[in-house]
This record gives C-alpha cells, sequence and structure tokens, in this order.
C-alpha cells in the first residue's frame, strides 16, 4: 500500500489544460481598463468616419459590334462592291484595348474643360464643386511648375478678391488681389476671374495638364461585359466626383463612336481621291479631244460617215474600250506596284474588285490591309508587332508574284489586241484620209468618254457607301451613379477600431497573467503538483492576528473548520492529532495560519498545544503579544523544564510553547530524542499539536518534524508564492518520498477570479447566493450573517 501511494504522489505532471472560466475572470477584473480602451477606440473611429468621403460607381453601357447600329450587309446595301474598306478590327478584346487606349482618352478630356479643379476643404473632408464653383477662371496661362499646386482664393468686400497658397505654411509666400472679371499676372500664372454666383467662401483651385488627368482617368477606368459571351460593354468609373465621371464616360463613349466611324471612312476617302485623281487627268483630256472634233469637222466639212466607215469605226471602238480596261488595270497595278515599293503608308489601300479581275490578288489585298489595321493597332513593343510585320512583308512578295502574273497575262492580251487593231487599220486604209483622221479623233474621244463615265459612277458608289457608314457600336445607356462602392467603411472602421480597442487590453492583461509567476488558483497549484489541496484562507481585513476566536461566524473561520474537517478525515482521528506547519519560503503566513489552527481547534474545548519550532526566527508569541524568553530549546538543553515553558493565556483558548532562545544548531537540536519525546509527551495530554516549523522551501528543520506528526500543513500565500520555486520544492519533497503533504492557499483574495474555483465557493455559490427579500440571506457571504471583520488599514505583516 505504502509503495501505491508513493507512486501516486510521483505521478506528478503538468497540466496543459485551459481554463476559459478562470481566464475570464481574470479579464474581467480589469473591465475598467476596456471601458477605457473602447472609448478611446469609438472616438478615434468617430474621427476618422468624419472624414469619410463617399466613392461612386458611375457606369454606362454600349453594344460593341460591327452590326450594332442595325445596318445590313447584304447585297443588297453593298453598294461598295469594288471597294473594301479594310476596317476589320472586329475582335472584341481589341476593342477593348481601342477603349481604354490614352489616345481616346486624351481626345475625350480636351473635349471637356477638365484643367482646372474647384473644391473646398473642411477639418474632415473635402467637397468638390464640378460644375457648382462660384467663379471659373478664364483666358489663363500656366507655366509648367504651376501644374499640381493649391491655390486658394478668398472673398473682399467690393467684387474683389484675394488669392493665396492653400498650403497654411506658404499662405503668405503669395498675395494676388484683384477684381472679378478684370485679367490680373502673378510669377504663377495669368488668369482672369469669372464670377457666376456670389462668392460666399473660400475656395481650392488647381492646375491640373493633360498627363495627369490622362492618368487619373486610365487607371480608374474600368471594362467588362455585362454578360458572358455578350457584347454590351459596361464602362464604369470609381471616384468621389461623380458628376466629372458622368460627363468624362458619357464623352468616352462618343469619342470611340467617333474614332471607329473615321477608321471605317478612312479607305473609303483615299478611294474618292485616287479617282478624283484620274479624272483631273481625263477632263483635260476629254477637253482636248472634243475640242479636236470640232476644229477637225468645222475645217473639212465632214458630218457623218459611210455604213463601212460606221462598222469599221464600232470595231475600233470595241478594241479600244478593251484596250481602256486594260489601262485601268494597267494603272492600278502601278499604283500597287508603286505603294508596295515605296512603302507610302500603313493604312488601308484601294483593293482591286472592279478594277482587275482576279480573286487571288483581292485576297492578298485584303490581307495586307488588315494586317496594317492590326499594326497601327499595337505598339512597337507588344510581341505580336514583330509577327505581323513579317506576315506583311511575306504578303507583299506574294502580291508581287501575282502582279508579275497579272502583267504577264496583260501583255499577251495587249498583244492580241495591237493585232486585231492592224487587221482593222487594214481595212481603214481604203477610206480618205480625212474619213481616217476623223475616225481616230472620234474613237480617242469616246474611249476617254467612256473612261471618265466609268470613273464617275467608281466615286459616287464610294461617296455612297461613305455616307452610309455608321459606328460599329452603339451607347445603350447613358452614364449614371449606380451605388457607394466604400459604404460599409464606417462600419469597418468602427469594428476595426473597437476590436484594436478590445485587444490592446487582453494584450495587456494576458501580459499581466503570463508574467505573473506567483500563484493565484488552486488551479496554479493543482497543474504543480499531485498533494492533496485541503482548503484555501481568505483574506482577512482586520488587523487582529486570531480573526477564528474574535469572529467565530465569519466566513473565515469557516474556512478554516473546512480545513480541520479534513485533516481530521485524513488522520482518521478526532482526537489526538499532531500537525505540522510549513512553507516555501517566509512571508507565506505559515505562523498565521498555525495560531489559527490552533484556536479552530480551541473553539471545540479541546485541549490544544501551539509549538512554535521555527527556531531560526520565532513568531509565534511575538506576533500574539506574549513576552517570554525561555522556550523548547532551552527546556532541550537542560535549563528548564516544561512546566517552565508552558504559556497558558486566558485570552487564548490553546496552550502554547515558544521557541526560546534562538541555538546556532537549530538541526541538531530538533533531531535529538529528547525533542520526539516531548512531542510523545504532549500527544498524550493534549488533543491536538499544532507545530509552527521553518520554511521548508529554505532550511531542512521540517524534514526531521515530518516524522513526528501525523501530517504536514504546506502554506501557499496567494499572488506572492513563487511557481517556481514552489515547484522546485514540490518536486523535491516528492522525491525524497514525503507524503503526508498537504496544501493550503493563504491569504485568498475574495475578489480574484480564482476564488470560490471547487468546492466551498461561498461569494459565487447558487445555494449561498444574494437573494432579494429573504432574511435568511443577509449578504453576499451566504450563512454567515456577522460579515465579519471591521475593516481597519492595517494588515498584519505576516500573513
Amino acid at each position: 500500500m505504502e509503495n501505491i501511494n508513493r507512486n501516486e504522489n510521483e505521478q506528478v505532471e503538468e497540466e496543459s489544460s485551459f481554463d476559459i472560466l478562470d481566464m475570464v475572470m481574470r479579464i474581467l477584473k480589469y473591465w475598467y481598463l476596456f471601458v477605457i480602451s473602447l472609448s478611446i477606440a469609438w472616438g478615434l473611429a468617430y474621427v476618422k468616419n468624419r472624414s469619410w468621403t463617399p466613392v461612386y460607381k458611375t457606369s454606362a453601357r454600349l453594344i460593341l459590334g460591327e452590326n450594332a447600329a442595325g445596318v445590313s450587309t447584304s447585297s443588297d446595301y453593298n453598294f461598295m462592291q469594288g471597294f473594301s474598306s479594310g476596317y476589320n478590327s472586329r475582335d472584341m478584346n481589341n476593342q477593348l484595348v481601342l477603349f481604354s487606349s490614352r489616345d481616346i482618352i486624351l481626345r475625350t478630356i480636351n473635349k471637356l474643360d477638365l484643367s482646372v479643379d474647384y473644391y473646398t476643404r473642411g477639418r474632415f473632408k473635402t467637397n468638390y464643386l464640378y460644375k457648382k464653383s462660384p467663379f471659373e477662371l478664364v483666358d489663363y496661362s500656366i507655366p509648367e511648375s504651376t501644374y499640381g499646386q493649391e491655390f486658394k482664393l478668398e472673398p473682399l468686400p467690393n467684387d474683389s478678391f484675394v488669392i493665396k497658397f492653400a498650403n497654411e505654411k506658404r499662405k503668405n509666400d503669395l498675395d494676388i488681389r484683384g477684381k472679378y472679371g478684370q485679367p490680373f499676372k502673378c510669377p504663377y500664372f495669368d488668369a482672369t476671374v469669372k464670377r457666376l454666383v456670389d462668392v460666399d467662401r473660400p475656395v481650392i483651385f488647381r492646375f491640373r495638364n493633360q498627363d495627369d488627368l490622362v492618368n487619373d482617368f486610365y487607371y480608374r477606368l474600368s471594362l467588362e461585359f455585362a454578360k458572358e459571351r455578350s457584347s454590351v460593354l459596361e464602362v464604369s468609373l470609381s471616384g468621389a466626383n461623380y458628376e466629372r465621371d458622368q460627363d468624362f464616360i458619357d464623352m468616352l463613349c462618343l469619342e470611340y463612336q467617333d474614332f471607329s466611324l473615321e477608321r471605317k471612312n478612312e479607305a473609303a476617302i483615299k478611294t474618292i481621291s485616287f479617282i478624283d485623281d484620274q479624272l483631273t487627268v481625263l477632263s483635260d483630256s476629254l477637253i482636248s479631244t472634243e475640242e479636236q472634233v470640232r476644229s477637225f469637222r468645222t475645217k473639212n466639212g465632214i458630218i457623218d460617215l459611210s455604213a463601212y466607215a460606221g462598222q469599221l469605226i464600232s470595231k475600233g471602238t470595241s478594241i479600244e474600250a478593251r484596250f481602256s480596261a486594260l489601262k485601268l488595270k494597267e494603272d492600278y497595278l502601278k499604283y500597287l506596284t508603286s505603294y508596295l515599293d515605296n512603302n507610302v503608308s500603313d493604312s488601308s489601300i484601294v483593293t482591286p474588285n472592279g478594277l482587275v479581275d482576279g480573286d487571288a490578288l483581292s485576297t492578298l489585298v485584303d490581307e495586307y490591309t488588315t494586317l496594317n489595321e492590326k499594326l497601327s493597332q499595337i505598339g512597337s513593343k507588344n510581341p505580336y508587332f514583330k509577327i505581323y510585320k513579317e506576315q506583311r512583308s511575306d504578303l507583299k512578295l506574294r502580291i508581287y508574284e501575282v502582279l508579275k502574273n497579272m502583267r504577264a497575262a496583260l501583255e499577251i492580251e495587249k498583244k492580241d489586241l495591237v493585232d486585231r487593231q492592224n487587221d482593222l487599220n487594214s481595212g481603214i486604209v481604203s477610206l480618205t484620209d480625212k474619213e481616217r483622221t476623223m475616225q481616230n479623233i472620234q474613237r480617242t474621244y469616246k474611249i476617254n468618254e467612256n473612261y471618265y463615265n466609268f470613273l464617275l459612277q467608281k466615286r459616287a458608289d464610294a461617296q455612297i457607301k461613305k455616307a452610309s457608314n455608321s459606328a460599329d457600336n452603339i451607347i445603350l445607356d447613358k452614364a449614371r451613379v449606380g451605388y457607394v462602392t466604400n459604404g460599409g467603411v464606417k462600419s469597418k472602421t468602427y469594428s476595426s477600431y473597437m476590436l484594436v480597442g478590445a485587444l490592446i487590453p487582453i494584450a495587456f492583461v494576458f501580459l499581466r497573467i503570463f508574467m505573473d509567476t506567483s500563484i493565484k488558483t488552486r488551479r496554479d497549484i493543482e497543474k504543480i503538483t499531485k498533494f492533496n489541496f485541503i482548503g484555501n484562507v481568505v483574506r482577512s481585513d482586520s488587523g487582529d492576528q486570531l480573526p477564528v476566536l474574535r469572529h467565530t461566524k465569519s466566513l473565515f473561520t469557516e474556512r478554516f473548520r473546512e480545513i480541520r474537517t479534513r485533516v481530521e478525515f485524513i488522520t482518521k482521528k478526532d482526537k489526538g492529532i499532531s500537525i505540522m506547519v510549513t512553507s516555501t519560503e517566509p512571508g507565506d503566513g505559515k505562523t498565521f495560519v498555525s495560531t489559527n489552527m490552533a484556536a479552530v481547534y480551541g473553539l471545540y474545548s479541546h485541549k490544544t498545544l501551539l509549538i512554535d519550532m521555527d527556531y531560526r526566527r520565532p513568531t509565534v508569541c511575538r506576533s500574539l503579544g506574549i513576552q517570554t524568553n525561555k522556550g523548547v530549546s532551552d527546556y532541550l538543553i537542560g535549563q528548564v523544564e516544561v512546566e517552565d515553558i508552558l504559556i497558558h493565556d486566558k485570552s487564548l483558548n490553546f496552550d502554547i510553547f515558544p521557541a526560546g532562545t534562538i541555538p546556532p544548531n537549530s538541526g541538531e537540536l530538533i533531531k535529538m530524542e529528547k525533542m520526539k519525546n516531548l512531542i510523545e509527551q504532549m500527544k498524550e495530554k493534549y488533543d491536538y499539536i499544532v507545530i509552527d516549523t521553518s520554511p521548508i522551501g529554505l532550511v531542512s528543520d521540517a524534514y526531521t518534524v515530518d516524522g513526528m506528526v501525523d501530517l504536514m500543513l504546506f502554506v501557499v500565500r496567494y499572488n506572492k508564492t513563487n511557481k517556481k520555486f514552489f515547484k522546485s520544492i514540490i518536486t523535491q519533497l516528492r522525491n525524497d518520498g514525503l507524503k503526508n503533504v498537504n496544501i493550503i492557499l493563504n491569504d485568498m483574495d475574495k475578489t480574484s477570479p480564482g476564488y470560490g474555483y471547487g468546492y466551498g465557493g461561498y461569494g459565487s455559490s447558487k445555494y449561498y447566493g444574494w437573494k432579494k427579500r429573504n432574511s435568511y440571506y443577509l449578504d453576499r457571504a451566504g450563512y454567515y450573517a456577522d460579515e465579519y471583520f471591521e475593516r481597519t488599514p492595517e494588515n498584519n505583516s505576516e500573513r
């Protein structure tokens, strides 16, 4: 059995469990810190939210696509079959890039008056005055260094004003005074202030350059499709100045429409220009030929030709018409060859549809125009730029090859026509010279006239197509304010600040808890040792050394009664019990516990003896106010008898053996057989013996006494005993084989979180709780109505 008990005592382990309730109670002890911290946090959050400015999302919608405007592309409406518009940027991603390009944004900014910002600034926030400013600056000129600087206009009497720097530190560096409507000059800018309404408050303004404005809108612009696989684009901006954002988005959509239409009309304009150049040349030729016909007829009197001559002329006209067609083809091939040789531009070119025959050349020219359009939409640093240039070079080679073949075909066709024309000329030889000359003049005129009419028709078709062109996108919804994007910022500010306000005191409390190395609760003791915990002693608020005798019905005395009962239960005896009281170090209150334990035994008229065996620092008699010079140490060396040192004080309900003279060899005195015999004699004479010994954590005297008594009471003091030191002493006791070690937690604060833990707990027990209107429960102490000490500022130094 002894081995089993020893093994049980040796099974001391550190408990890692976390007592949530205990931790919460410790935190709530510092409730005032939470009130202060949360109040400050709420105040800071309130000040922060005063500077909150709503950020609005402004958006518009438009439909992207070649046929967005509803114009049919069927053959019934395709009047420009002979010419291609060359606009091939139908890919949605390309349109998104074009829409958000800096050039489009710059064009939009130039259409709006955004170069001057007007606003007012209060203590907490800034209010923009877009289109609401009481004045505006006109006819201004600005050096580059002025952009971005803030100026403040303050109204003065008599239609005058003063302009200063908005920065308070530089306020006195500038002082411009003037009148509304009159121009003024200063080192920073020249302008005229045009008053729109009465200026009744200071207004801040600043000049912004184009790069700053472009960057502002570029980085805030958001483009996304309304739905997946949809061509409806939502254009949005987020900002505090929502009215300006509305105007910008509306103008941006219009500018993109104009840009799209310009790109579509560019090829048609070039086609018309090419035809106009040809018509100019033909017009001069027709005038000259017509004059020749008139002069020849007048000079030679020729009115009509014979039927034969008419037939020859008809054949000749047919051949010349073929020559005209070949000439048009040859002119176009020369134009295309010259374009490819000289790289005139990278824009679209005229396609051969209607000018020359051959689908291969038309396809290659269309592909070449498409590549030019792609190259114009991307920069030279784009990874596709080099690929597109290589593809264009390859197309050039292929077009050259087709042109070579077409020229060869033209030469063969021309040779055939020449042969047929020679045959015709042979037939005309029989005509008179006049008739032949007249026929030649008329034939030249007819050829030029037919070619001229052909070009007029093509130009009309190109103009019709240009006039019928429309943008590939339409505005579905104009810009409007959607919602406030930062609406939850104020509540988040309060939440985050209050969270920080709560975390700071929690961190402070946890820091105090984890840095505090003293024992606070029974759980702290049970984490260190498995030795019995038999009770706690609440703090005495009186200066009395024996509250048990003075306040027999108090909660304090009841705690000692509980300890007495547990001692009897452990020793299995109700009389003849001997206990020793020790502690980790001085100041833990072992003498206080010893004297009150003796007093609580004396309450039941049991004969009780209190022996002071702390020879190194005897304090029992001094704490009780008893004067004596002799004691146990004097008895052990034979100077006095037992009757000489035994103290019977009528104010006490127990007897005392004082320590006596402080010996130089206290350890040897305690080990004397005479000491052991003295205790045995006293056991026969007294019902209870309480021995106050030296702190076992500092000296080994208590080890000797342990073998003479029934059990050891080990006193631990609340908020004083060091956990590590206590653990080392308890570990040593366990290793040394001491069994009857029982722990008492002394000086427990009733207001501490750990009070009431475990058994007892009168202050928080449901059974002994406060019950209003019930005289049985008179206070929070529960059953003990005479709570319990008089409040005095003094406390005993050793408790």
